[in-house]
């Protein structure tokens, strides 16, 4: 136990004199630092610290645009991949032609001279929207 006592103490200001040596250290650093702006004319100013705050709205606008032309083409694709929802159908399958006409719902209303035909419209119509 004695030992521990007389080895503690010393151990405790060795370690002070390292924190010292460390914080004299990077008061130096920093002196010299700013000796070298100084020396250079240059001078920290407080815009320095505003700048982020100037340029955070010029990097908005330049990221809403930049993510508008990326996102703009895929809107035009998509818009552009919709079916035309009016159309008439004849094929040679058919007896005759076929009216598919979507209401102001988006309802289709299919209009047929026979039943065989109708059949066939309305499996093409399911097909369309998938």
């Amino acid at each position: 136990m004695p030992s521990r006592s007389i080895i503690g103490p010393f151990h405790h200001s060795l370690k002070m004199h390292k924190q010292i040596k460390i914080f004299n250290y990077f008061n130096e650093v920093n002196e010299l630092m700013q000796h070298q702006v100084l020396k250079r004319g240059v001078k920290l100013s407080l815009n320095a610290r505003i700048l982020p705050y100037k340029t955070l709205p010029g990097l908005m606008f330049v990221s809403s645009i930049l993510l508008i032309s990326i996102y703009s083409p895929g809107a035009i694709i998509v818009c552009r991949s919709k079916p035309d929802y009016d159309c008439l159908l004849g094929n040679s399958q058919l007896q005759a032609e076929i009216k598919i006409l979507p209401d102001q719902w988006g309802v289709p209303h299919i209009q047929a001279s026979h039943l065989n035909d109708a059949w066939f419209a309305l499996g093409f119509d399911v097909a369309r929207d998938r």
